[in-house]
């Protein structure tokens, strides 16, 4: 399975709470001289993320690795296995 969580440490730097009050002001008066194309792309950064996380959890679905990795009873099973077993009764 590629798919992985979301962390925190991940998110945080990528949200826009994360640029500083003036962004595309020089760093001498607390920005970090942004350009628009850059200031375009830092706001990009965490949907992108999640768009590229979302992707792999897609394939994982579409290639049945999602499947095989969840358990879905107290017997330990995974739903690859369940689904097996009944498609044989």
């Amino acid at each position: 399975m590629k798919a992985t969580k979301l962390t925190e440490a991940e998110m945080t730097p990528l949200r826009i709470a994360s640029l500083p009050t003036r962004p595309t002001a020089n760093s001498a008066f607390g920005g970090k001289g942004y350009s628009s194309t850059e200031m375009k792309e830092a706001f990009d950064l965490l949907p992108n993320l999640i768009a590229e996380r979302l992707n792999l959890l897609i394939e994982d679905a579409l290639d049945g690795s999602l499947a095989e990795s969840m358990v879905v009873n107290e017997k330990g099973e995974t739903l690859t296995a369940v689904l097996n077993r009944l498609s044989k009764s």
